[in-house]
């Protein structure tokens, strides 16, 4: 059976060999035996199970996680629910996160807008209501129109705005009535 030495794991797979030695220390190389010399001997089935541990690593998975499902791998088939569910949940949060991400790109993507006009004009009040940091009408509306999804965060400020601005208008025709009497 072909055999691979930590360094020749490390070159075909891409990555540090400090990488594979933490990796051992950590717990998530049980798999691996020694040879009479101590030397980690890793087989084709080895490379696998690392590349499992990298591409969980990428998902975003922490190393004590990925040490659980390791673990149930080695367990056989009476793991394979567990297994699954973990997938499906590490799936789930994979999603939500890309999610946030696309949001936040959408949000850098406005404020690139934000500061190129702003450095265009000369100003920041270009994109703001007077003597304030909240948007105007046209940056509002831009930042609608470049945002797919607001936070929720996103729509408490717009709805406070919103509020202040009906009371503000409010209190505006109230005091033009009371002028006109």
């Amino acid at each position: 059976m072909k055999t691979f030495t930590i360094g020749e794991v490390a070159k075909l797979l891409q990555i540090n060999i400090e990488t594979l030695y933490y990796y051992d220390r950590e717990g998530l190389l049980p798999f691996v035996k020694r040879d009479k010399n101590n030397h980690r001997q890793f087989t084709v089935d080895d490379l696998e199970m690392v590349l499992n541990i990298l591409h969980l690593k990428n998902a975003e998975v922490p190393l004590k996680d990925i040490k659980t499902f390791i673990q149930w791998r080695m367990e056989g088939d009476s793991t394979l629910e567990n297994r699954l569910h973990f997938i499906q949940d590490q799936e789930n949060y994979l999603e939500n996160h890309i999610i946030e991400l696309q949001h936040a790109l959408q949000i850098l993507k406005f404020k690139e807008w934000y500061y190129q006009t702003a450095t265009y004009a000369g100003t920041e009040s270009v994109h703001l209501k007077d003597h304030s940091f909240q948007y105007n009408e046209q940056a509002k509306e831009k930042f609608l129109s470049m945002i797919d999804q607001m936070s929720p965060e996103e729509k408490l400020l717009f709805e406070i705005e919103q509020q202040i601005a009906t009371d503000s208008d409010k209190s505006a025709d109230g005091d033009k009535q009371s002028i006109e009497k």
